[in-house]
């Protein structure tokens, strides 16, 4: 990541000791780059400094609005693999960083400062839903700038910040640009990319939740019905494990492309669970890390407990369980079959 000074003279950046991809995990500074002067030896070398180093990894550098600011998103002090991202100030000048209140998910999705910046903006995962919110500079805690049943993406503020523009898309609606006031989350479609498209009968998805087996946690899922579906007979059931292990899967349109497509097998009349897990990203860091060490075990417990409740809903026919998952859920897939034999 980098990030132009609002004066223009300066760029700050993040960077790491070497390219590979371990080193990504384990090593990453900031520093600053006078892009208007050149180091005392000449030539083509710039002037740099560093202005963030540690033992953490460090990286998405943003100028606050003034230019005596940076904001960034940081491990703390050592590398956490698993997947942490706090938001951390610090002078433009140098000095001590200082870290800013924890955000629901601590997973860092820094977008830059509020224009009056007294904040930065963090997009963030909240279960399975995704939204936008800001962070006060002061260390108090964050405060959402958008809300509802959905997935928001790619938000932009103008600069006055009286309004914000952004996608938006949920299980039953494919993604369109909306526009809402900055300060009151009133959102309004813009385009209608879609219009054009005939999109058949689609089976609705619920979010479910319940507790885990050892009672330590709520787990939440998103059930895909079949096209149609009627309380009654039971339906053949899949259970979909998503990928990472520290994914998610978010209220986004289910009618979408993707390795494994949710309608396509509602269509044909199967049941969909995708159900968060722990080790999932959207729950906060001790959710996310309660899978380290334990791979196919407590999470797996997790979703069985899934499976077990949409049998107990009356709607997934015990007889006829299915299992798929990609990436990790491939792993998941592969490790379940030598656990229990209930999946057809």
């Amino acid at each position: 990541g980098w990030d132009w000074s609002p004066d223009g003279q300066y760029v700050v950046f993040a960077h790491q000791a070497d390219p590979r991809i371990n080193t990504a995990r384990r090593d990453g500074d900031i520093s600053i780059v006078n892009a208007m002067e050149h180091a005392p030896e000449g030539g083509h070398t710039f002037a740099t400094r560093e202005l963030v180093t540690g033992g953490g990894v460090e990286g998405s550098p943003y100028f606050s609005p003034n230019g005596e600011w940076v904001a960034y998103v940081s491990t703390g002090d050592q590398p956490e693999p698993v997947g942490l991202g706090d938001i951390f100030v610090v002078a433009a000048e140098g000095g001590e960083p200082r870290k800013l209140h924890d955000t629901h998910d601590r997973s860092g999705g820094l977008l830059g400062w509020h224009a009056d910046g007294d904040a930065v903006l963090v997009l963030e995962s909240i279960g399975t839903r995704r939204h936008l919110q800001a962070l006060p500079t002061d260390g108090s805690a964050p405060r959402p700038l958008t809300s509802g049943d959905g997935v928001l993406g790619s938000p932009s503020i103008a600069a006055d910040a009286d309004r914000m523009a952004f996608v938006w898309q949920t299980p039953d609606d494919p993604a369109d640009v909306y526009v809402s006031p900055a300060g009151a989350w009133a959102p309004a479609p813009i385009t209608d990319m879609h219009a054009d498209v005939e999109v058949p009968a689609m089976g609705r998805t619920e979010l479910l939740t319940g507790r885990s087996q050892d009672g330590e946690f709520e787990i939440e899922g998103l059930l895909t019905y079949p096209v149609g579906y009627e309380p009654g007979p039971r339906v053949p059931h899949v259970l979909n494990v998503h990928g990472g292990p520290a994914g998610v899967f978010s209220q986004s349109f289910t009618g979408s492309p993707s390795i494994y497509m949710i309608q396509t097998f509602a269509q044909e009349g199967y049941a969909v669970l995708r159900p968060n897990p722990r080790g999932s990203t959207g729950y906060g860091k001790e959710f996310r890390y309660a899978n380290v060490r334990d791979w196919g075990f407590g999470d797996m417990d997790d979703l069985m407990a899934g499976v077990d409740h949409v049998i107990d809903m009356g709607v997934a026919d015990a007889d006829q369980l299915l299992l798929m998952g990609w990436s990790y859920g491939g792993y998941m897939t592969s490790f379940a079959v030598t656990r229990t034999d209930r999946f057809k």
